[in-house]
Parts: C-alpha cells; structure tokens; sequence
C-alpha cells in the first residue's frame, strides 16, 4: 500500500512546476514574431526600407528562428506536465469507474440476500406458528408435535424465495399497481370477482379501491400471508380445485395476471372451461400473460423465470378462450417496448441523393421496421372474454 501510495501522481490541486509564471509565458507567446508589416509611412521612411531591408532580412530572419525556439522550450514544459497530469487523472478516473461498478453490483447482491434473509425469517415464524398451534394437548417435545402435511407444507418452506423473486424482477408493489390500474374499469359491477394468482394482492387493492368486493387465491404461501398482512381476502388455493368447490355461475369476473404461463396446456384448458361454468352470465374473464410473439419479452421475461411451464402465442390464448364458449374475444396488447430501445432507422442525407442511395436507405429501414415487429413490440397481452 505504501510503494502504490508513493507511486500515484499528485494531488488534482497542485499546480505543475514552470520555468516562468504564466502571464510572462502569454505575452512571449504573443511577441516572439518580431517582424512588423509595413503599415502608413513617407516616403522617406519607405525608401529607407528599401535600401536597408536586404541587410536587416537576414537578422530578423534569425531573430525570429530564435525566439520561435526560445518560446517552444518555454512552452514544452507546460505542455508536458500538464499532459502527464491529464494521462493521471484519465487512469485514476477509470480505477475509480471500476470500483463504482463493484460496489454497485454488491450492493445488489446485498439487497437480494437481506430481501431473503427477510422473507425467510418470516417462513420459519409462521412454520413455528402453525406447529405450535397442532401440537396436541399435554406433549412434550417433537414427539408430540404434527408438521405441515403433504408436499404443499413442505414446499412452502421455499416460497420465500419465490416472493423474492418478485421484488427482485417483476417489480415493486408501486409498479405493479400502475401496471394493473387500467384493466379496473372492465371489472365495474361484476362483484364479485376473483382474481387467480393474487400475489402480493396489487390489484385486489386496486379492486377495493374502486369499491368492487373481490378475493385472491394462490399457490404460493408467503404471497398469500403478504396479501393477508395487508387486509384483503386471499386464500391457499390450486385454482381449479378452488373453482370446482364453487357453485356454478358465482363470480361475475376472474382476473389472472401472469399466470396462464405457468401452467401445462391440458391444465390451462381444464382451467377455462371450469372459469366459464363459474362466471355468471355477462361475466368477464381477463388473462394476461407474457407476449411470446415479441422475442425481447420472450428471450428475457420469460425465460427469466424458471417455474413458466409454456410460452403462449396471443393467437392460441385466444382460441382456447373462443373455444371454451366465451363470446366477445379480444386482445389487448399492453407495456410497448420505448422507442430508446427500438432498432432505429437511418435518414436519408440531406441534399441531392443518388437512387441507389435511396434505394439502399429504403431497404435498410424497411428491415429495421420487420425486426422491430418481431422483437421490440409489446411484452404483455391480456385476452378479455366475456359469458
């Protein structure tokens, strides 16, 4: 540490040494031509010239050489140190980028381990809880004591994780909220209504806003005790054994954001046709989902989550849905990708432009127009059927 603190250059406030002080330096660099145009003179002065000036060129001819010469070694000094101090400072910068960016990617890493370190505390509380709470009267010790039963305890003791995951990369409440804010509107006057993979309880926060009574179910334990932290109405559930428990024509809406991704083909189908029997007559079914159509959604989102089971084309979603006997089947195409992160096309230069150049141009952004349809369109579509 010591050899690299003697080794690195000064200070950013110290002034580098000169051979002479810096106005002196201005004014020999203004003055070190001394030759002087004529200007309006006699002409007595004028012939003078004349006769004298083939004696006197020579001299100032050296004159001139010597100070240019004189002036470039005063010059050099500056010049150098000042190059040498900007090479520094250009060095230093880059050392200090570098240790930004890796201060920058631990503290990332940090939050993602307190957010699990949180929610892990909060799974083992609960687990303990709920022992706690079966532990038949007068045992002592594990003997004594049942555990969560079957595979749906077991693996809630990982479903932190999962709630992590969701802070992490889907978003916070904030944003998901914004997000979901604009499909309220199609659920007036269809209470009650159930929303399918509640989560973190975003829109049925929106819903009781609006003054609409709704529900939430989800698979996820944590979710469903984040969602009931917050006063709303959330269940443990697999969603169609929930809808199949249900008397026929109960809900007049079912909402699922990101879902329908997670589920496998002949589940998803079994899950439409029971969503029908269940909604009440000009009841609405909305499913949103990842748009598998835009490569960018598809090569990010999607694959960013592990537990997505099928990539779903808007065009099958929304035949399954037609299929299942919903009437008035729309897509709505939802969150574009910015401009920013488009692929852009090039302009025409300006002036006279060659056909050749033209047709080149044309040809470019024609194909940057068919790539940005395939890859940078919207991330999410939602297909809305009603009964």
């Amino acid at each position: 540490m010591a050899d690299e603190r003697s080794a690195s250059p000064p200070a950013h406030g110290e002034r580098p040494g000169l051979l002479i002080e810096d106005g002196d330096l201005v004014r020999a660099n203004e003055t070190w031509d001394v030759f002087i145009p004529p200007g309006n003179e006699s002409a007595l002065k004028a012939k003078l010239r004349r006769w004298l000036g083939p004696a006197l060129r020579f001299a100032f001819r050296q004159q001139r050489t010597f100070n240019a010469a004189v002036v470039a070694h005063l010059n050099r000094p500056l010049s150098d140190s000042w190059l040498k101090r900007w090479e520094s400072m250009g060095a230093r910068d880059a050392r200090l980028a570098a240790r930004h960016d890796a201060l920058a990617a631990s503290y990332a890493e940090l939050k993602d381990m307190v957010a699990i370190t949180q929610q892990t505390a909060l799974s083992l509380k609960r687990e303990v809880e709920k022992l706690v709470a079966q532990e038949p009267q007068g045992s002592q010790g594990p003997q004594g004591s049942q555990g969560p039963q079957g595979s749906q305890g077991s693996g809630s003791l990982d479903s932190f994780k999962y709630v992590g995951f969701e802070d992490r990369f889907r978003g916070s409440q904030d944003v998901i909220r914004a997000r979901l804010a604009s499909y309220v509107p199609l659920f007036a006057g269809a209470a009650p209504v159930l929303e399918i993979g509640c989560g973190r309880g975003e829109f049925l926060e929106l819903l009781r806003a609006g003054g609409i009574d709704a529900r939430g179910i989800d698979l996820n334990r944590e979710m469903v005790e984040v969602t009931r932290s917050r006063g709303l109405d959330a269940t443990e559930a697999e969603a169609v054994s929930f809808l199949s428990a249900q008397p026929d024509e109960t809900f007049g809406g079912i909402f699922a954001a990101q879902v329908v991704e997670h589920l496998a083909p002949d589940h998803l189908m079994l899950l439409i046709d029971t969503a029908m029997h269940k909604l009440r007559r000009g009841g609405v079914m909305v499913l949103e989902t990842i748009n598998a159509a835009c490569w960018t959604a598809f090569f990010e989102s999607y694959l960013r989550d592990l537990t997505h089971m099928r990539a779903l084309h808007p065009d099958t979603l929304m035949y399954l849905v037609r299929a299942s006997g919903f009437r008035d089947v729309t897509i709505e195409y939802r969150s574009p990708i910015a401009e920013a992160d488009r692929l852009q096309p090039v302009p025409l230069p300006p002036g006279e432009v060659s056909p050749a150049i033209a047709d080149l141009v044309d040809t470019f952004n024609a194909n940057v127009n068919r790539l940005n349809g395939r890859l940078f369109t919207f991330q999410d579509y939602a297909v809305i059927g009603k009964k």
